[in-house]
């Protein structure tokens, strides 16, 4: 196991030394642990055989008086072995990395709208390695192009 501070101040607990893409789209937007003024994002990443590998810690430098008025008490957050089952994993390409979301269905991921802005590139596939029916493939579709119609639609009209 190592443990280190990445550039970007991030503390990186790195248990497995092997290639961690994998992470739970569902657990990565309900994972903030804070007590008092003290506030942590925790992202846990798995291997391609779905083994905890990676978690990485962000600790908010907040510290004004009107955060801690408003600050939840949530001291901790179980962090899954096993990567969580979802149906589908959608790899999102971009000029930081490769992003390997898994989630149910396209419409339960988050902050699609700031992931298609820098995206050069999708891949949407089972999780479980089998092909995907024409149903399946048409009903990802519809849920992307509503999401692309509804971004662009905020773009212009505004709200």
């Amino acid at each position: 196991m190592r443990i280190f501070i990445r550039d970007d101040g991030a503390l990186v607990i790195r248990l497995k030394d092997e290639s961690a893409p994998y992470y739970d789209d569902y657990f990565h937007h309900n994972n903030e642990i804070s007590r008092g003024i003290h506030r942590a994002w925790i992202y846990p990443y798995y291997s391609e055989k779905g083994e905890l590998a990676e978690i990485v810690i962000y600790i908010s430098p907040l510290y004004t008086p009107s955060f801690r008025e408003s600050t939840d008490f949530h001291p901790e957050i179980e962090v899954p072995e096993k990567l969580p089952w979802r149906n589908y994993v959608f790899t999102f390409y971009s000029d930081f990395g490769i992003e390997k979301a898994c989630a149910n269905h396209f419409n339960e991921l988050h902050d699609i709208d700031d992931r298609f802005i820098y995206c050069v590139g999708l891949v949407v596939e089972r999780r479980d390695g089998k092909e995907m029916n024409s149903y399946e493939i048409r009903d990802l579709r519809k849920a992307l192009y509503n999401r692309i119609i509804q971004s662009c639609s905020r773009m212009v009209f505004g709200s």
